[in-house]
């Protein structure tokens, strides 16, 4: 079936025996199966998918370095402190520059981009920076300082303030934005090479850019993830394509634990656009301006530097996957489970618990749980409950046969969705009867 060899262990020598990459669903004949560049060794290792390509800029951990970095850099995906150390340094304060000191992001990125190796760390220290930032040559990872201030992209000039044009081209961690006295220029470009180039925006705010569409995002290309940012403010000039992100080609985009809310030109205005039929669009546990792709229409409340009111329905509005997450806000504080959308975290966790007091109240009627309580003897404890959007009461949330600790534990199915994949077959029935419930 696969083609290994009848008189090997390990017929593709990656260090993982055909035995257990039959268990896994990897091919014993390949020592990358997906073809994300990460080795399969290295994902059945960390708790990753052999078989989901996908998964290269997702990040494990949750320590702001998607898996694929941390597999070049010799660090440990699925431990939060093993985790490569920047290579350039950005601070406009600098007095001088030299291999590992630079004021100006494109100065960091065009020393990367001639530095030997490859997925370079570039981590910017905050500050206001007027400049287009381009990443076109080598895959970088751009990382903003976490803290009170968030370094800052106010471009002045028509470009896109950030744009994304090769694979595994990933920032976390910025605001960006046009400078006010600029006519015109959205705020990230997306066009690499390949359509199923995978391209990374987490926990960014996107706001103040202007174009005739796409202000916010502009993709025309690849296979982008989104996830914990607010795109706010952004003005389609001339009211055509989505104001929020636009999407051209056969662009595939995955949009979680977000906030687009963009009404400033026109709030009948399209807020996410598939600009055709091969497009994808994929969103989940976000609010769009106009509930678009069946995600919330309520108004997030936020203010002008995008935070959520602590009213705010995106309060404890989003869920943290086993594939992907994101520990910290823009600002670097600890995400309360479940954590809120956007950029930043406004919730509250009086007793430090790690469950948000909004959550606690909601389910328990106070504060008097724990994080690691388990009432309804599921296998899953409170924090597990919250992470997943499941009911700390119902031991099979989903009803779909199977518990919710059993789900994320063992099967790595979704415990609030009764059909993870979508396949119209529920996932107890698949697991019954060994079919891919992926």
């Amino acid at each position: 079936m696969y083609g290994s060899h009848p008189g090997l262990t390990d017929t593709d020598g990656d260090g993982v025996s055909d035995s257990v990459e039959y268990g896994a669903g990897s091919n014993p004949a390949a020592s990358d199966t997906d073809g994300d560049g990460m080795t399969d060794l290295y994902e059945v290792t960390h708790g990753l998918d052999p078989q989901d390509s996908r998964d290269a800029l997702k990040d494990k951990d949750g320590d702001r370095i998607p898996n694929i970095y941390e597999f070049q850099r010799g660090t440990q995906a699925s431990v939060a402190g093993s985790l490569p150390a920047a290579d350039i340094t950005v601070n406009p304060a600098f007095v001088t520059e030299n291999a590992t000191q630079k004021k100006t992001i494109m100065a960091a990125v065009n020393a990367a981009d001639a530095a030997s190796g490859t997925h370079k760390i570039i981590l910017v220290k905050s500050g206001t920076y007027d400049e287009s930032v381009y990443l076109g040559t080598k895959a970088i990872l751009i990382l903003g300082e976490a803290g009170a201030t968030p370094p800052t992209i106010a471009n002045s000039s028509s470009s896109a303030s950030l744009s994304l044009q090769v694979e595994h081209a990933a920032v976390d961690g910025l605001v960006i934005s046009h400078d006010p006295g600029a006519y015109e220029g959205r705020g990230v470009y997306v066009y690499p090479s390949g359509n199923s180039d995978q391209v990374r925006v987490a926990n960014c705010v996107i706001k103040q850019n202007f174009s005739p569409n796409g202000a916010g995002i502009y993709q025309a290309a690849g296979d982008l993830l989104v996830q914990h940012c607010t795109l706010f403010n952004n003005e389609n000039t001339y009211q055509y394509g989505g104001t929020g992100i636009h999407v051209e080609g056969v662009g595939r985009l995955q949009l979680l634990n977000s906030i687009v809310w963009n009404p400033e030109y026109d709030p009948e205005e399209i807020q996410v656009h598939a600009a055709n039929d091969l497009v994808e669009i994929e969103v989940r546990r976000s609010i769009i301006l106009g509930a678009e792709h069946a995600a919330s229409g309520a108004d997030p409340l936020l203010d002008s530097a995008g935070v959520p009111d602590p009213a705010s329905p995106a309060v404890d509005a989003g869920v943290v996957t086993a594939a992907t997450k994101v520990l910290r806000d823009i600002t670097g504080k600890l995400r309360d489970v479940p954590p809120d959308l956007g950029a930043f975290e406004a919730s509250v966790d009086t007793d430090t618990d790690g469950l948000s007091d909004a959550w606690e109240t909601a389910h328990f009627g106070g504060l008097s749980q724990t994080g690691t309580g388990n009432d309804d003897n599921d296998g899953l404890d409170n924090l597990g409950e919250a992470a997943h959007g499941t009911d700390p009461g119902q031991a099979d949330t989903d009803g779909d046969g199977l518990s919710d600790g059993n789900e994320v534990i063992l099967h790595h199915s979704d415990p609030a969705l009764a059909d993870t994949d979508g396949d119209g077959i529920p996932d107890g029935y698949e697991i019954a009867h060994g079919m891919n419930r992926w």
